[in-house]
């Protein structure tokens, strides 16, 4: 990658190209923190919305990578997108309260999450903990002073 932007195709990172993930979501994804501070060095935009609107913070919490979670929403305006919510309303912490992600839900919690947001089916990140069995989750949401 590193070879890639050296050689002046920096302009490629936040091009969409079809359904396929722009680099930084790609690498939020995966989990490839090296990457994504990379990519950030060289001016990757870490509000770009991929397919379904979902951006590298939603899919960093969704898979529980909380260390590019921590990243983005310490080190990058992506914090401003904390509760964009996607195509199908899920927001960061439900999409990390859903999967049991704990340490993504207490980042996101301690950076502002809101925990009164409805997805489309009118369900909070605490009906999506609670839905899915996540105790430790649900007691950070229940902690946190979520509406039951």
């Amino acid at each position: 990658m590193l070879i890639f932007l050296e050689r002046g195709f920096a302009w490629a990172l936040n091009q969409l190209i079809g359904t396929d993930l722009p680099p930084l979501i790609a690498a939020a994804y995966a989990g490839h923190e090296r990457m994504v501070r990379l990519l950030l060095s060289w001016h990757a935009n870490p509000r770009l919305r991929g397919p379904g609107d979902a951006t590298a913070l939603f899919w960093a919490s969704s898979r529980g990578h909380a260390g590019i979670v921590h990243l983005l929403l310490t080190t990058t305006s992506a914090r401003a997108d904390i509760n964009f919510p996607t195509s199908k309303g899920l927001t960061p912490l439900m999409a990390a309260s859903q999967y049991g992600r704990t340490e993504a839900v207490r980042i996101l919690l301690s950076c502002g999450a809101d925990t009164a947001m409805l997805n489309a089916k009118g369900q909070s990140a605490l009906h999506l903990a609670c839905h899915a069995g996540h105790s430790a989750v649900i007691g950070l949401l229940l902690g946190h002073n979520t509406a039951v």
